[in-house]
């Protein structure tokens, strides 16, 4: 299992409780790298990363020779002080981005409160496509893997979604044009949603 839980208390469901130093993203460095390989097909030459943690995205894009603007938005400060780029804590609105990505931005069950959770994503993706010029790409984890983490982690330690609920999630914003990609390889507990804006 890819995720990095540190003594999981089941009553630990705030932000400070899961995200414990700055350099902390939830999935270590070479997971967090092997999933940002779903971006080699694309192209673009700006980037949003929100949810961006440390900006691991932004050294995968350097390391990777990508040439493009990168931006990242984050509610953890201590996160962004290891970022060497332009960042906010909250989704800018004066310009508009060619990709804007949020890699597993609604993954902790943060206030141990599903629903307020998948309404901060929907939120968040609808600030998202006010400043996206071309795609827009989020991971969250399967429905049908739920399962699979209780028996190692506490129940609803995680927000999880299916196929359908993300559809309809994505419909009720405004967005047709998407696919739901599952690849084993890349991450085999998340979907990969990309919108084609």
């Amino acid at each position: 299992m890819h995720i990095m839980h540190h003594n999981i208390n089941p009553n630990s469901y705030l932000l400070s409780n899961i995200y414990r130093s700055g350099r902390f993203n939830g999935y270590g460095r070479e997971c967090a790298y092997k999933r940002f390989s779903f971006l080699k097909g694309l192209s673009f030459d700006s980037v949003l990363d929100v949810g961006s943690g440390p900006c691991l995205l932004h050294n995968w894009l350097i390391e990777n020779r990508f040439s493009v603007e990168y931006e990242a938005v984050d509610i953890r400060s201590d996160a962004l002080t290891h970022c060497n780029c332009q960042t906010y804590d909250s989704i800018p609105q004066q310009r508009a981005y060619d990709l804007v990505c949020l890699f597993g931005t609604v993954t902790f069950n943060i206030g141990h409160n599903e629903g307020a959770n998948k309404e901060t994503l929907r939120d968040l993706l609808r600030q998202s496509i006010g400043v996206c010029r071309k795609w827009l790409l989020f991971t969250v984890f399967k429905e049908n893997i739920r399962k699979k983490h209780e028996n190692n982690i506490p129940r609803n330690f995680f927000v999880y979604f299916s196929r359908e609920e993300i559809s309809e999630m994505l419909e009720g914003l405004g967005i047709y044009r998407f696919g739901i990609v599952e690849d084993n390889s890349l991450d085999d507990q998340e979907y990969f949603v990309l919108c084609n804006l």
